[in-house]
């Protein structure tokens, strides 16, 4: 509960299984590192065009295209991320317990980012799982 408070969410639902809502805000590096891939994608197929078409011309104006100019179009990426930027993001939690108290069983359903994150925060391994500390981690 306090991680999910400390990450902005709230209760949503309380029962059997607990909702949690909460609000993920948009990002600007998200938004330029969408408009960087978007550059790289729109002069990739530039190019690819570039070398395709290299004697088309445009009807009734007779000139030839310059392709790398949909590059231009790249920051249009980065205003639609932002207009819509903002998602509402729910978590479900259920928590059952062994007859004799002596495991907790957690099921967890939400956004793999958010599910990926709460693990490393929180240290919790898989059902069945166990850790195997890796060579740069004892360091």
């Amino acid at each position: 509960m306090a991680y999910m408070k400390a990450n902005n969410y709230e209760v949503v639902e309380a029962g059997e299984v607990i909702t949690f809502r909460g609000l993920v805000k948009k990002s600007i590096s998200q938004a330029c590192f969408l408009i960087f891939c978007t550059v790289l994608g729109m002069a990739s197929l530039a190019l690819v065009l570039q070398i395709q078409l290299q004697d088309f011309t445009i009807p009734f104006i007779g000139i030839q295209p310059n392709w790398f100019y949909l590059v231009l179009l790249s920051p249009y990426a980065g205003i639609y991320y932002w207009k819509s930027g903002d998602r509402i993001d729910d978590v479900k939690v259920k928590l059952a317990s062994s007859d004799d108290d002596a495991e907790n069983e957690i099921t967890i359903e939400g956004n793999d980012e958010e599910l990926e994150r709460m693990w490393r925060t929180l240290e919790w391994k898989e059902k069945g799982m166990v850790k195997i500390e890796g060579l740069l981690e004892g360091s």
